[in-house]
């Protein structure tokens, strides 16, 4: 009966749902790359995605961008590598009232939240070609 489960193969946040920035700086990251080997014992967590969301679970990748404004404050995606999903939580949504049908799930109502762990980072060079190929077309950092 109508429910919608987004399945997603990307985890793409932003800096307030809890991408580590602490961690993966651009400029920093330009001039002295971050390694897997830096990161790969690390449980990084994410919150407040809006919707009900399933990722890949681990052993399966997800790809695994920053969602940062742009020049003309538009959201602008930045690829970092590839992580693998540790843990998923949906939750209702408290800011959030229900505006649908009566036997109709509101995507709207849902947040999730979960932990992951870094499979791969990206070293700058393939970072800026695959952010340039892989990224929705408007979307690209670069």
């Amino acid at each position: 009966m109508g429910s919608l489960i987004d399945l997603n193969d990307t985890l793409e946040i932003t800096t307030a749902q809890g991408f580590p920035v602490d961690v993966f700086n651009l400029e920093k990251h330009q001039s002295s790359p971050v390694t897997i080997e830096q990161v790969k014992d690390r449980i990084f967590r994410f919150h407040g995605k809006v919707n009900p969301r399933i990722f890949q679970l681990d052993p399966v990748r997800v790809f695994f961008y920053h969602n940062i404004k742009g020049p003309d404050d538009g959201p602008r995606w930045l690829a970092w590598g590839e992580v693998l999903i540790q843990s998923l939580h949906i939750e209702k949504n408290p800011d959030q009232c229900h505006s649908g049908k009566i036997n109709q799930s509101d995507p709207t109502q849902w947040v999730t939240s979960g932990t992951y762990k870094m499979l791969k980072v990206f070293d700058p060079d393939y970072q800026k070609v695959f952010t340039r190929h892989e990224t929705p077309a408007g979307f690209s950092y670069f």
